[in-house]
């Protein structure tokens, strides 16, 4: 999945990347109100972070989401974005949830067809 990733992540991470991502990016940007984050955790280990979800107010990237391999395939990722949808829509009142995505990255598609989602445009990208 390291190849759907845009070149404004950086690759392979610093060993200090995630929590210098949290620090200085995610959690001004919640301070703001200008972003929702959210760690997937199993009910049979909540302790261990198996992935995170985010939606971002933003003109053209709404959501975005990192899943551990393991946990690939079971549903987790479908369930979270859905739920994720719900509050993007009913809670926060936004009328569109825009999600860029490699057309390659087949799991990702998937999950937001699965919603319900559709192509509206199809562009080159990094």
């Amino acid at each position: 999945m390291l190849q759907y990733l845009p070149a404004s992540v950086p690759w392979p991470h610093p060993a200090d990347g995630a929590l210098t991502y949290v620090r200085d990016f995610a959690l001004p940007a919640i301070a703001r109100g200008d972003e929702w984050h959210w760690t997937l955790r199993l009910k049979s280990n909540p302790d261990a972070v198996v992935g995170y979800i985010a939606l971002m107010r933003s003109e053209d990237h709404n959501r975005g989401f990192w899943l551990a391999t393991p946990w690939h395939r079971q549903g987790l990722m479908t369930e979270a974005a859905n739920v994720v949808a719900d509050f993007w829509f009913d809670v926060l009142g936004f009328a569109v949830l825009r999600v860029p995505k490699a057309i390659a990255n087949s799991g990702s598609r998937k999950i937001s067809e699965h919603s319900g989602m559709r192509v509206i445009a199809s562009a080159e990208r990094d």
